[in-house]
């Protein structure tokens, strides 16, 4: 009886575990033809607009809010370099110095809207679903005080289907912000940019 058990768990065991290798291997399989898949329609070009929002603490709750068309190109499976244009409202539009010049007005109007223009990098984890990657972005700010700005930070794209991707990121950086022109008393006190530390969120879409 002993016997027969053990030549019936045997031959189980060799029908098993083959089973089990082949069910193994073409799930792997299946998961490198996925992310081929992924790779291939994720290169080249992509198009898009992304919602933008900076702060930048200590200075009157100064925020800035935009919308920016997105262009990328994805070189490899790593990296994808591309562009941002678009237009950004800044608020609050007043700022008011603290300079008295006897003249009762003291409050400067600031541009209400720039438009930012910048190139951007990412260099991404690898190619899944869920996409994590790095980025830094550099370019200018054009309005009536023209300035440079520049954005460093971690992102996640979320791939729905095929090339089209949801994607987050948040970053800190510089940014112009006009603000008010140090004065004496015999001077009326003038606007100029001052570049600031800004904290820079972004929600966008790519297709």
């Amino acid at each position: 009886m002993k016997k027969l058990l053990l030549t019936i768990a045997v031959f189980a065991i060799g029908v098993v575990c083959p089973c089990f290798a082949q069910n193994k291997q073409e799930q792997k399989e299946a998961k490198m033809e996925k992310k081929q898949h992924l790779i291939e329609v994720q290169h080249g070009h992509h198009f898009g607009a992304t919602l933008t929002s900076s702060s930048m603490p200590g200075i009157d709750q100064c925020k800035k809010n935009g919308v920016l068309f997105f262009y990328g190109n994805r070189l490899t499976e790593h990296w994808m370099v591309g562009g941002y244009a678009g237009a950004e409202c800044l608020t609050p539009t007043t700022v008011e110095s603290d300079v008295y010049i006897g003249d009762g007005d003291d409050t400067l109007e600031r541009p209400l809207m720039s438009f930012p223009i910048m190139g951007t990098a990412r260099f991404y984890f690898g190619t899944a679903k869920l996409m994590p990657y790095l980025f830094t972005d550099i370019g200018v700010s054009v309005s009536k005080y023209t300035d440079y700005m520049w954005n460093f930070g971690l992102g996640l794209d979320f791939n729905i289907k095929k090339s089209h991707t949801i994607f987050f990121s948040a970053g800190i950086g510089s940014t112009p912000v006009p603000g008010i022109k140090p004065a004496n008393e015999y001077d009326k006190p003038e606007l100029e940019n001052q570049q600031r530390f800004a904290f820079n969120l972004k929600l966008g879409y790519y297709f």
